[in-house]
């Protein structure tokens, strides 16, 4: 993990570990949606992550893409890299 990246988001390289096997193992890989619906107001081609995230009724989208600061969907957060890592941090 780049240093860079550790000390933005406050994660040590073994919890950086951590979370990419996590998402290895628990995660599941969906085909992009067609014709999504207009959610994403200041960028169209943003549709289809939202789409897609309720699609595979995610537990969070996850994006640091300022598009989506605005945005709220119905049963999915939409949140920061760091607040996704404040949330799967084990206490």
């Amino acid at each position: 993990m780049h240093p860079r990246i550790a000390k933005k988001y406050d994660i040590t390289p073994e919890e950086a570990g951590s979370f990419a096997s996590r998402l290895s193992e628990e995660g599941l890989l969906f085909g992009d949606p067609v014709d999504p619906p207009r959610l994403v107001p200041d960028d169209p081609q943003d549709d289809y992550l939202v789409a897609l995230a309720l699609a595979a009724e995610s537990d969070a989208l996850v994006t640091r893409d300022r598009h989506f600061d605005r945005v709220r969907v119905r049963g999915l957060p939409i949140v920061s890299a760091r607040q996704m890592v404040r949330r799967l941090r084990v206490p």
